[in-house]
């Protein structure tokens, strides 16, 4: 069995949700990836560039089209990714004008059926802090409750391993 495979499986089972299906097949346009579907569009990807490493990708969000806009977005996620680079394991990118959230699962803690989930779990937990950062940016929501990389306003409905971490759709 494949290590994406592996903790692809290893994610759904301990979110409760169905075993997954990958999406294409390694080396075609889509690359074998297994997409969780999440609710309030929280999507997730896991793919593998390698067959050893899994990585997780999730979508934060488009830039602004207006390119005022999208400097002050940049420039607040540039200011509060330092902020968080000490204590999270994920990464905020610039991808074909959207933000994107990386983070990497090294092949021991790919091949773990607890490790995996875990990390999912705070990759989860990640990404929906930055959704809600990048929305309310973008919405030109002011910064209180906040502090510099604190997590202030986490969400914390994605702390959980159980049937409501997150329900699958």
């Amino acid at each position: 069995m494949s290590i994406m495979r592996t903790t692809a499986e290893a994610i759904a089972s301990a979110a409760g949700w169905k075993p997954p299906v990958p999406v294409g097949q390694p080396g075609d346009a889509t690359g074998g990836r297994y997409l969780f579907r999440l609710d309030g569009g929280l999507d997730m990807e896991l793919l593998s560039p390698d067959g050893r490493m899994c990585i997780l990708r999730g979508k934060v969000g488009d830039l602004p089209a207006d390119e005022n806009a999208a400097n002050a977005l940049l420039a607040e996620c540039a200011r509060r990714a330092v902020a968080r680079a000490r204590t999270r394991g994920a990464v905020l990118t610039l991808e074909d004008g959207a933000l994107v959230l990386f983070r990497q699962l090294s092949p021991e803690e790919a091949a773990s059926p607890d490790e995996a989930p875990r990390k999912a779990g705070e990759f989860l937990n990640d990404l929906a802090w930055w959704r809600g950062r990048v929305q309310a940016q973008s919405a030109g929501g002011d910064r209180s409750g906040d502090r510099a990389g604190s997590g202030g306003g986490y969400d914390a409905r994605f702390a959980g391993m159980s049937a409501t971490w997150l329900s699958g759709r």
